[in-house]
């Protein structure tokens, strides 16, 4: 007998709800769940569709005896009109910090944007052109091209009257007052 003797385990498994798809779920939000939301203007018109966000506890390996996820995640569902079932679905651990729907829809839909970052980083700051052989050269060379990066935004965010990028209030790179015309 091993000491010190072992207890029986008195924990037993809580009864949780059935687990449901994603399109389940987007189904049975009320209509007034739905937003129609602008992300960016597009080559030919706004780039607008519909959008609801809920809280979902991802199941995982739960059908089998697993864990839940350990905390509460945001789910984005884009459902366009003229569609007959939700087309995209984004999940977002936000730990407690609240994100407009509008700005959630942005972030989601910045793959265009981070993709031309991508493209501009290799082929003007040349991102791509390492090639050295150790771990601190490679990350003074990323940080580098990084630092330019950020200051050539920054200083063309300077430049425009309008641009598609939302800055902080009160942060160095937001204008304080109009550009100069001309």
């Amino acid at each position: 007998m091993p000491w010190p003797p072992r207890r029986a385990a008195t924990a037993t498994r809580r009864e949780l709800p059935a687990a449901h798809s994603l399109e389940h779920l987007a189904r049975a939000l009320p209509a007034t769940a739905w937003q129609t939301v602008t992300w960016r203007p597009g080559s030919k018109g706004p780039l607008t569709s519909r959008f609801a966000r809920f809280p979902v506890w991802c199941a995982h390996q739960w059908a089998r005896g697993g864990p839940l996820a350990p905390r509460e995640e945001a789910c984005l569902v884009e459902w366009p009109p003229e569609a007959s079932a939700p087309t995209k679905y984004w999940l977002a651990d936000l730990r407690g910090q609240y994100l407009g729907l509008v700005r959630f829809v942005r972030l989601a839909k910045g793959r265009w944007r981070i993709e031309q970052d991508y493209r501009e980083l290799k082929d003007e700051l040349g991102l791509d052109h390492f090639e050295g052989r150790s771990y601190p050269g490679w990350y003074h060379h990323v940080t580098l091209v990084g630092i330019a990066y950020a200051f050539l935004t920054l200083e063309r965010l300077r430049s425009k009257k309008h641009f598609a990028m939302e800055l902080a209030p009160g942060s160095a790179a937001a204008p304080t007052h109009a550009p100069p015309v001309g």
